[in-house]
Parts: C-alpha cells; structure tokens; sequence
C-alpha cells in the first residue's frame, strides 16, 4: 500500500466523524483508528494502527448482535459503506422479511472502497425487519437486521 493513499486516509479520517476505518488492499489491511479529539492512536510507533497480510490472524470485522429483548437480536454495521441486499444487481436479495436465516447465511453486502464485504447471520432465525434500504450508505455500528431467534420462542 502506497505511503501517500495512507496519509490521505488518515487526512480523510481527521476531518470526518468516523473514528475508525478499515481497508483490506490485496494482502494489505490497514486499520486507521482516532480518538474523540481527532488525533490518531498509534500502536507501537507508527500513527498506523495495523498493516498486516492478509493471510496474517485478522479481528473479527463482523458486529456482534445485540440483544433487544430475549428473542429478537439487531445485528449492526460492521463497517461504514453502502449496504445492498444483493450480490449484484438485478439478482435476488439474500434475504427477505419472514425468512428463516441459518447461523452463517448471507444477509447483505457493504460496499466500501470498491470492496465488498459480506454480513452474515451469526444466530439461527427469522428475519423479522430489514432496517435499511438497499443501497443505502450506513454508518458504523448502525442497525442493518432484526432476527428473532427459532429457539426461544
């Protein structure tokens, strides 16, 4: 990964609301992280916060759900970019509201940097809302599915 599309990163990063950003460049992955005062946390000595191949152990980069009550989970964005509830257009949804979603299963993609990144249900389910429209830029952390869980009701 080029020093100079780094630094417009982390220019880009200082000057927006984000706090962090990922980007995975073919076996780079960069991890930009900032503090609420807008300066970035280094970890070791470089203001980068993580370039690793991408065969290295990666963090999880999907949201865990979090539970609303004792059957229904919201599962949330892992990332900011464009969410579409198909692989391509013109294609099926991967899911649509009422169906029965297997731990796993593709729920959407967020397009991020020409990168997509597929979300996947981390529980067995139904999809009870779809919390955003297709195509729709999300933020981190921001609502994408309602699942209630098959196994407690």
């Amino acid at each position: 990964m080029e020093i100079q599309k780094i630094t417009q990163l982390m220019d880009l990063l200082s000057r927006s609301d984000l706090t962090e950003l990922h980007l995975q460049e073919g076996e780079d992955l960069l991890k930009l992280v900032r503090s609420v005062t807008g300066e970035l946390h280094p970890k070791g000595p470089s203001t980068i916060a993580d370039v690793q191949p991408a065969g290295a152990e990666r963090p999880a980069e999907k949201a865990a759900p979090a539970a609303v009550n004792e059957t229904r989970h919201i599962f949330k964005s892992p990332m900011v970019g464009t969410f579409f509830r198909a692989g391509s257009p013109g294609t099926a949804p991967f899911v649509e509201m009422g169906a029965r979603v297997a731990q796993g299963q593709t729920l959407g993609v967020i397009e991020a940097m020409k990168m997509l990144t597929e979300i996947e249900s981390e529980i067995e389910g139904e999809i009870v809302e779809i919390l955003v429209e297709n195509g729709a830029f999300v933020e981190f952390g921001q609502p994408l599915f309602a699942i209630e869980t098959l196994a407690m009701r």
